[in-house]
């Protein structure tokens, strides 16, 4: 489990200390650029020598203070792999007036070419910007001359006056760290909390008052306080599949913006509690007023249709249908509207918010009892309950009452049951945004996904034929509603695209517009046997079941998070001509425990032969120690549900 150290920062100063690292930037040692192999990683395809990063609070003598961070890095190149390390992407705040500033960029890359060392400098033509949303952009970086073997370094500075945003430090990264450190330099104005994560303490950690000479600021003198915080030998974080958000799991250091203490004595507390975040939350213009107006506003968006209603099921069918059908999600999330009502009914889009605040609003119109919940996608990061953080959510969604149960709703995907979240709502806890008790929600989900495929083969002296019925509930329904369309056309094209020899006649889809309905595809394909030694060698489920392990580290430290439930049935029909045998079938299995299942069966005909696998992974988090037998059940999966017969002639 995360390990969380909640600290106060009060501010003071201290005079700049270059530390022996930064002192050596531009030089190299002969030692780093002739390793071929991290001795404590043999496999990492590079190393952090040294992650150095600095923040300090400077008078702008205009409008008080920007911090400066400055950062220092330096990296070995091991492999070809490892090339990608040579790319930086820092980025920066520009909205209106308040922007931040990248300068003082310099960085080499150092070689060792036939026992001769040369260094290349970083140039302009290496740096270059990517918008990435009205608020954020990106600086690249692109280190010059970077092969195996290189040492590359790169050091910058960024003005920044979003005081109420202090950056946050990763110690850890998806290669191994020797040293990672970072140093605070603080005033008495501004006073943060601070949380280590993923990891219990630091390997060193000091406070100390500057010894210079006193500042001042509006009639205040102060010294700075310092704190140094370090790191050594961490190791790689190999994030892999069936994890939430890796964030979650790497040793780094948070800020959280906790009072602000004024010259003229004043303070203002930003360190508050749930109670009041939530009442705040429901007086805010953006999300409990937003509600109301929507509550308002029903009558003149859905008429008398639902209204006419008496089952309660009904008519959050009939609302949240209503909203699926008419309104877009631009693919923002957030907890507060993005536009006003008015603008959002008129445009028929908005962020996350604006949509499931106005699916609350006209269920509790229909009578309905509903609540916003605030939660923290699955690429955000998990709520840390303890720590009363508005920034700590980034999406809203419904909790309805519907005949005394209640349910978790999401209205931005058309394509998904109305009983389902989309996959990166669940994510442990959401928070009820109602007045009184505090209330935690657990988002995890309860109905399974499950995915079957019925397939017939009939074999003739040149080819196979195979009829094809894919079947999908849950998440995998709406995944193939999003990625083949409804045009039995363009789905014929995609499965090609695919490498999927679709025959002459056109796919048929079943349920695409009822999303609460089993999705269903029918299509036929024409393959080529695989003939060795006059043998046909045929997989009786083609390419459909898994055939690479996603589990592919030797040991793993966080839990394995598959969602839900999942189900995966195939089942194939294979017929063969009179002047055919079956000469090879495989062999039957059944694996069944507390944390999955496997059936494989083989039933021999006449001329045919039926084969059934499935399989089913029972719990929706399994701890880290299930790891090994998780990655033993998915090569037990790929090895039998790829299994192939054998057909031989009976003719010579």
């Amino acid at each position: 489990m995360k390990q969380l150290i909640l600290l106060s920062l009060c501010c003071f100063y201290c005079t700049y200390l270059h530390a022996q690292t930064e002192k050596e930037f531009g030089r190299y040692r002969p030692e780093e650029l002739f390793m071929k192999q991290f001795p404590n990683d043999t496999i990492a395809e590079a190393v952090i020598l040294f992650d150095e990063g600095k923040a300090n609070f400077v008078n702008t003598n205009e409008s008080g203070f920007n911090i400066i961070y400055e950062r220092t890095t330096r990296i070995k190149i091991l492999s070809e792999a490892g090339l990608k390390w040579a790319e930086f992407e820092i980025p920066f705040y520009q909205n209106g007036n308040t922007f931040e500033i990248i300068y003082d960029v310099e960085g080499f890359t150092h070689n060792m070419t036939d026992n001769m060392y040369h260094k290349t400098p970083l140039n302009a033509e290496q740096k270059y910007e990517e918008q990435i949303n009205p608020y954020w952009k990106l600086r690249k970086i692109v280190m010059p001359d970077v092969k195996a073997g290189s040492v590359i370094e790169l050091r910058y500075k960024l003005s920044s006056p979003r005081l109420f945003n202090l950056r946050p430090w990763n110690f850890q990264s998806n290669i191994p760290t020797v040293c990672s450190q970072f140093e605070l330099q603080m005033i008495p104005f501004y006073v943060y909390n601070y949380l280590l994560e993923g990891a219990r303490k630091f390997d060193e950690n000091k406070s100390f008052t500057s010894t210079g000479p006193e500042e001042s600021f509006h009639g205040i003198n102060f010294r700075r306080l310092v704190h140094q915080f370090k790191m050594t030998d961490l190791p790689a974080f190999r994030d892999e599949s069936f994890i939430t958000c890796p964030d979650d799991y790497i040793v780094k250091l948070n800020f959280q913006l906790a009072k602000v203490n004024y010259p003229d004595g004043r303070t203002k507390e930003f360190l508050s509690t749930w109670p009041v975040l939530i009442k705040e939350y429901l007086e805010d213009e953006s999300a409990g007023k937003f509600i109301r107006k929507c509550e308002k506003s029903a009558k003149s968006l859905l008429g008398n249709s639902i209204s006419q209603l008496t089952d309660e099921k009904e008519k959050f069918t009939g609302i949240i249908s209503f909203i699926k059908n008419n309104f877009n999600y631009n693919n923002r999330r957030g907890i507060y509207a993005s536009e006003d009502l008015k603008e959002f009914i008129r445009n028929k889009h908005g962020n996350s918010a604006n949509i499931n605040l106005l699916l609350i609003g006209l269920l509790r119109s229909a009578g309905l009892q509903a609540d916003p919940i605030l939660i923290s996608t699955r690429d955000h990061g998990k709520v840390r309950a303890a720590y009363p953080y508005m920034h700590f959510f980034n999406n809203v969604i419904a909790c309805v009452s519907i005949n005394g149960k209640k349910r978790l709703a999401d209205a931005t995907d058309a394509y998904l049951a109305d009983n389902l979240l989309p996959i990166a709502c669940y994510n442990e806890l959401g928070l009820v945004m109602k007045e009184g008790d505090v209330t935690w929600l657990n988002l995890q989900s309860s109905t399974p996904a499950s995915q079957n495929i019925y397939l017939q083969t009939s074999l003739n002296d040149t080819s196979f034929l195979t009829a094809i019925r894919l079947q999908a509930t849950g998440f995998f329904a709406a995944s193939l509603r999003k990625h083949y369309g409804n045009d039995p056309e363009k789905i014929r094209n995609k499965l090609q695209e695919e490498g999927e020899p679709v025959a002459d006649s056109l796919p048929q889809v079943i349920n695409y517009f009822e999303r609460n309905e089993r999705y269903q595809l029918y299509y036929f394909q024409q393959s080529q046997p695989e003939i060795i030694n006059g043998n046909i060698y045929f997989s009786p489920f083609l390419n459909f079941p898994i055939s690479n392990n996603p589990l592919k580290q030797p040991t793993r430290q966080y839990p394995i998070d598959m969602v839900n439930t999942t189900v995966y049935q195939y089942a194939s029909r294979i017929q063969i001509p009179e002047n055919y045998r079956f000469k090879f079938l495989p062999e039957n299995l059944n694996i069944d425990n507390d944390l999955f299942s496997i059936n494989y069966t083989s039933t021999l005909e006449k001329n045919a032969v039926l084969i059934n696998c499935s399989y089913k992974f029972k719990k929706i988090i399994y701890p880290a120690t299930d790891y090994p037998k998780l990655q033993n059940f998915f090569n037990t999966i790929i090895k039998k549900a790829n299994e192939k017969i054998v057909v031989t002639s009976t003719t010579e």
